[in-house]
Formats: structure tokens, sequence, C-alpha cells
């Protein structure tokens, strides 16, 4: 795994999508189920993204998707 931060232009970059969706993903409540990572405050106005916390963040959604589903579900 990496380590360090990513600003959001750079998590919007690797999802590839704005950043303002990234800034939805992580604040608004009707994307809990996503489990985004929070970004980190690293100084005054500036905040990021944990490389490690994303990399963990994107590993439980393969393993979500490659879950055996429950029957009749």
């Amino acid at each position: 795994m990496s380590s360090g931060f990513l600003r959001v232009n750079a998590v919007a970059d690797r999802y590839d999508v704005a950043a303002s969706t990234i800034w939805r993903w992580a604040n608004e409540k009707r994307f809990a189920y996503l489990n985004f990572p929070k970004p980190v405050p690293i100084g005054p106005n500036t905040t990021a993204w944990t490389v490690e916390e994303l990399d963990a963040h994107d590993a439980a959604r393969v393993a979500e998707r490659d879950a055996p589903q429950a029957v009749g579900a």
C-alpha cells in the first residue's frame, strides 16, 4: 500500500469524477452506504484524504462485489 495524502482534485482524478462528487461522497448522508473516507485536516483551510484509507475503501468495495450473494435476497 502507498502512504501519504491526496488533495481533493487528486482523489477526483483517482475515481474519474468531479471534485464536487468527492465532497458529496464524503459528507452527504445519502451516500453513507458508500462508507467513503472522510478528509483529514492537514493545515489551515487544507484537507486531504489518506492514501491508506482510500486503498482500504477500494479493497472493501471489491470484496463486497465479490462476496457470495445470499439465496433469496
